[in-house]
């Protein structure tokens, strides 16, 4: 199922950005938008919400601000499954070999990559990083598209 995910190269691995971004191409995914961004603490707390009153939270919000990261949105086949193997365990030194926190990452926060772990939290982050990208919206039925355009009309309507 051909689907989109998000990734952010956090501050340690911005140097390796032209090394990092090819590793997830050759994998099958396409990177169709990346720009620059300097992350603030409300979208961090919302980017992180899940984490916001675990002992590590306040340090990883100040890493994130540290320095500018690299957004990205990728396409592809099961794209958050897929990019979630391609970035590999949240702390690099258990990350397995070839995956680009193994490669880039040191520890379990300086970790060089983060990705969308769901279609939710891709949604949100999407919300955050991108707001004025438009996600395609593809059927498998005649009957499912036609349900769509029907419930867009009405919503409009309203």
């Amino acid at each position: 199922m051909e689907e989109y995910s998000i990734g952010i190269i956090k501050p340690d691995a911005m140097r390796h950005c032209q090394e990092i971004i090819p590793i997830i191409e050759t994998q099958g995914l396409k990177v169709i938008s990346q720009k620059i961004v300097r992350l603030d603490k409300p979208s961090l707390m919302e980017i992180y919400k899940e984490h916001i009153d675990k002992d590590f939270f306040q340090s990883l919000c100040d890493f994130m601000r540290s320095s500018e990261c690299l957004a990205f949105i990728v396409k592809g086949n099961n794209a958050i499954k897929a990019l979630n193997e391609i970035v590999g365990a949240t702390d690099s030194r258990k990350a397995k070999p070839g995956t680009i926190r193994n490669k880039f990452g040191t520890d379990i926060q300086k970790n060089a990559i983060h990705s969308s772990d769901t279609e939710e939290h891709f949604k949100r982050e999407l919300k955050i990083l991108f707001p004025d990208f438009i996600v395609e919206k593809s059927f498998a039925t005649r009957d499912e598209c036609s349900g769509f355009l029907y419930y867009t009309k009405v919503k409009l309507l309203h």
